[in-house]
């Protein structure tokens, strides 16, 4: 080959080779910005999901106390019920007033008698400060009922507090915090504002399953974290203006002494002045992102050997290979992250959030063209005497058995939900109204049939039922939710194991 030729086909080559490595060069520059572009956007998404996650669960929780703080208030209107009846069914005024002296009674009731002249001849420990309410029935915020009846030449005033019921509530929200168990490392706090005007002792810790000995303990909003800032007074800021408030601080992680930032969602719940809240660390996105990076950066590793030993040709097609195999990757964990977020962790059974996105859905195509579906609400019977005595293992087993039961039993078209705690849901596209009451026969037939057994002991399992359909004055699906609450309520109060339709 003459020299001509060879200063030819080295300019050639030469070029080639310097076309490429700029090429390569290039290419690593943008995967480069593509990487950290992706690994924000990223970031940002999973950020949003997590807000969403936070958001329904706070609401969620608040949902719960609020029903709590009902079920409590009508129980103890029903035991004064009681106790008047009891009252006017006996006329020996000692015999009452010694049942009235019981201890139970004290921590549940206030009470007084006073005789034809308007002396007091007896009162409860409790009563103590609160003679005036009493007798002249006065209701405000100290008490929830005042009855009185009249026995005789005596009087008797009987009441209960608001403060009773919100210490039955607190108990009850606080077994259930402790024990509930949420993704990475998450939990619920609640803390009681006692002055919106911020300040020390603005605020007293009511529940906080990470720091539990503290609760009781008086808050500032002067605290500072880690990084000088103060949450609790961005906190009050953000539920003074809107009610609720996203924020971030640092705080130690559960069970550990780690400190770590932390996105938070709190909310007011305004009957008892709460502030109910929870959080999910900000290094545990890292952590996902860490692992989608190296992913990502050997694929890039992979891609650049193969150009560097076929040429251009394969290195378009190594980038074609890439960013195909990124987008994949990238549809894959949403769609993993969705049906993780859409799926009961516990049971297996879809979750309140695709429960909700599934009931709005119905709701809209109800409205626009009139197709109807049949919402069973129910609810496992006595399950707190299971968790009692059995435990809450032989809960979580009672609560698996009854979804596979169900859903072994009805049809593909129908979707089971777990609402929350021992509560189902069922959505049928069946919207009949022939075949309900056969429905409801069907599933309670199915929740009887899943008991399991513990340690050599059947645990036979019962639930009620509350069925609805949509109507026509529906303002959202919350009305439907409603009616089904009424008709399970009603199931409830006939005597459970039963089903009840509210259309």
């Amino acid at each position: 080959m003459d020299r001509v030729r060879k200063r030819y086909l080295g300019f050639t080559v030469g070029t080639l080779v310097a076309f490429f490595i700029i090429l390569t060069a290039v290419y690593i520059v943008q995967i480069g910005i593509y990487e950290r572009s992706h690994a924000e956007t990223t970031r940002n998404q999973l950020i949003e999901v997590k807000k969403e996650v936070l958001h329904d669960t706070v609401n969620n929780m608040i949902n719960n106390i609020d029903y709590s703080r009902i079920d409590l208030e009508k129980v103890q209107k029903e035991r004064l019920d009681r106790y008047i009846y009891y009252f006017q069914t006996e006329d020996r005024i000692d015999s009452l007033i010694n049942f009235l002296s019981n201890e139970d009674m004290n921590s549940e009731v206030l009470a007084i008698v006073v005789n034809e002249t308007g002396d007091m001849v007896f009162k409860t420990d409790n009563s103590a400060g609160y003679e005036e309410y009493l007798i002249n029935e006065e209701l405000d915020e100290v008490f929830l009922d005042i009855r009185s009846t009249k026995i005789g030449d005596y009087t008797f005033y009987i009441g209960v507090l608001n403060e009773t019921v919100k210490r039955e509530v607190t108990n009850i929200i606080r077994f259930r915090i402790y024990n509930d168990i949420y993704f990475e490392d998450a939990y619920i706090w609640i803390n009681e504002v006692l002055s919106y005007q911020g300040g020390d002792n603005y605020a007293i810790r009511v529940v906080h399953p990470n720091l539990k000995d503290t609760e009781g303990s008086f808050l500032s909003t002067k605290m500072e974290d880690i990084m000088g800032t103060t949450p609790y007074l961005t906190e009050l800021d953000g539920i003074k203006e809107d009610g609720e408030v996203y924020f971030n601080y640092y705080f130690k992680r559960l069970e550990t002494d780690d400190i770590a930032e932390k996105i938070t969602y709190a909310k007011l719940y305004e009957e008892y002045d709460w502030i109910v809240a929870m959080g999910v660390y900000y290094d545990d996105l890292d952590g996902y992102l860490s692992t989608t990076s190296k992913l990502v950066e050997s694929q890039t590793r992979d891609a650049l050997i193969i150009l560097s030993l076929t040429g251009l040709l394969l290195l378009i097609i190594g980038l074609i290979i890439f960013f195909k195999l990124e987008r994949d990757y990238y549809a894959k964990s949403n769609v993993d992250l969705k049906e993780q977020i859409d799926t009961d962790e516990l049971t297996k059974a879809k979750s309140r959030r695709a429960g909700m996105k599934r009931l709005q859905a119905d709701f809209d195509r109800f409205i626009s063209t009139g197709e109807n579906v049949t919402v069973l609400l129910m609810d496992i019977d006595d399950f707190k005497m299971i968790n009692d005595n059995y435990g809450h293992d032989a809960g979580d087993k009672v609560l698996m058995n009854l979804v596979d039961r169900i859903n072994n039993g009805i049809r593909d078209s129908d979707t089971l939900y777990r609402w929350g705690g021992e509560e189902f849901l069922i959505v049928s596209r069946d919207g009949s109204i022939d075949g309900l009451q056969n429905f409801i026969s069907k599933v309670l037939s199915l929740v009887e049939k899943s008991d399991c057994r513990i340690d050599n002991s059947s645990i036979l399992v019962s639930t009620s039922i509350g069925a609805t359909q949509f109507k026509k004055s529906d303002k959202s699906y919350d009305d439907l939710i409603k009616r089904a609450d009424d008709a399970l309520y009603q199931s409830k109060k006939q005597g459970k194991n039963r089903g009840t339709i509210i259309i």
